[in-house]
């Protein structure tokens, strides 16, 4: 398991009813926007990834609420990244990935057809948030890989493909330098040295900044309270402004919404009643019961405090992979990536890397997801004052982005 690196993190927010008579902020300018809308395609593509996040979710919960770990991810870039390796997958190998990404009845064609129509559709979705994608792979320079391979990640994923000396240090500072770039300096480096049975490199990088539609002043922002799931009470820079957000109730307890640029990519934030606990909301959530409490969102005005965050989450994923279904791709006696090349190879490991940064002007994200192959050898007032769940997605089909956990802030 890699090594975990966590950042401080601190979040909480309280949301007063405006009496009538206030005249609540109102959103930046915001143009009318016609994009065109999400094929069918697509949005089973989107409901597959969904799937697989909060599966992918659920599991990595499990292993860092006992730890009091802040988890943050992309299961988008996780969703890419083994996208493209399936493109070189055969046999059980390919069937335990598709099924793993919860593909149903989806040839490997429209996989690709459709993820490269989706990625370019959200890249261009709202002028006023950046987001932006990159696939790569870097591979040993000698090393034989098949043609229809790196031309299926070309032509679907436009991925930069490179042949590398691995043996220099050079290939480590080339592939780290290209994820830095890709990253906006979020993330520096995804690897820190590479084996001799280390043939190839897939890697995929996603960066996220979004201003928020109702922004916050930084004048306002003051220490406030936030109480650990101990019930130790720790104090926190905490923003605020007033204003609207987006809220909806739930038997277990309550939703926030707030939007970013021109309200087409939202953060959503899901509050646990004081009663129950975080990992209860987590395990129970679908795709299903996920886009439900969506359309139940209403607009309220607010007195609204949110705390300054940010944190990074590193981690391997073979493990959860392997108990979600796709543990063949890591066995060098029956795994089957033919595909990529003559020689036989398996997956060595599947890194992810995540990054999350909150201010007054928005959010900044970012995530690369690695995958290594070697040769075989609530009432009026509302305080998120406890550990919570948060996802960024895209407002209209609903695709999530990336999703983080919350357990332990610290000042």
């Amino acid at each position: 398991m890699a090594t975990r690196s966590m950042f401080l993190i601190t979040i909480i927010f309280s949301l007063l009813l405006i009496q009538c008579d206030n005249t609540p902020l109102r959103p930046i300018d915001i143009p009318e926007l016609k994009n065109r809308p999400f094929t069918a395609e697509e949005i089973q593509l989107i409901q597959s990834s969904n799937t697989f996040a909060i599966q992918i979710f659920k599991r990595l919960s499990e292993q860092e609420i006992p730890n009091k770990k802040n988890i943050f991810i992309s299961p988008l870039s996780i969703s890419i990244n083994l996208s493209m390796v399936l493109n070189g997958a055969r046999a059980k190998t390919y069937d335990a990935i598709y099924k793993t990404l919860q593909f149903q009845n989806m040839s490997l064609e429209a996989i690709n057809t459709y993820s490269q129509s989706l990625i370019q559709l959200l890249m261009t979705l709202d002028p006023a948030v950046k987001f932006q994608t990159a696939n790569s792979l870097f591979y040993r320079k000698g090393f034989p890989i098949k043609s229809p391979f790196k031309q299926a990640l070309e032509r679907y994923y436009g991925a930069h493909i490179a042949a590398l000396d691995f043996a220099s240090p050079l290939a480590i500072q080339t592939i780290n330098n290209w994820v830095n770039i890709q990253t906006h300096g979020l993330i520096p480096k995804i690897i820190d040295q590479i084996s001799k049975e280390t043939m190839l490199f897939l890697i995929n990088a996603i960066y996220f900044k979004g201003m928020w539609t109702y922004p916050f002043s930084a004048s306002e922002t003051k220490d406030r309270p936030f109480f650990l799931d101990t019930g130790e009470e720790i104090s926190v820079p905490t923003m605020y402004r007033k204003g609207i957000v987006f809220r909806a109730k739930t038997e277990w307890g309550t939703i926030i919404d707030l939007p970013y640029g021109n309200r087409r990519f939202h953060m959503t934030i899901f509050l646990p009643s004081n009663s129950i606990p975080l990992s209860r909301v987590i395990q129970q959530l679908t795709k299903e019961t996920i886009e439900t409490y969506f359309q139940e969102l209403d607009s309220i005005k607010v007195n609204l405090y949110l705390p300054k965050f940010r944190y990074n989450f590193s981690t391997s994923l073979n493990e959860i992979l392997a108990s979600m279904g796709m543990g063949i791709a890591f066995n060098p006696n029956q795994v089957d990536f033919s595909g990529i090349s003559n020689r036989k190879l398996v997956i060595s490991q599947v890194n992810h890397s995540a990054t999350v940064h909150v201010d007054e002007k928005g959010t900044e994200a970012a995530a690369v997801t690695s995958t290594e192959l070697e040769v075989v050898s609530l009432p009026p007032t509302i305080a998120v004052n406890r550990p919570f769940l948060f996802l960024i997605r895209e407002n209209q089909a609903n695709t999530i982005l990336f999703m983080g956990m919350v357990m332990h802030p610290a000042p």
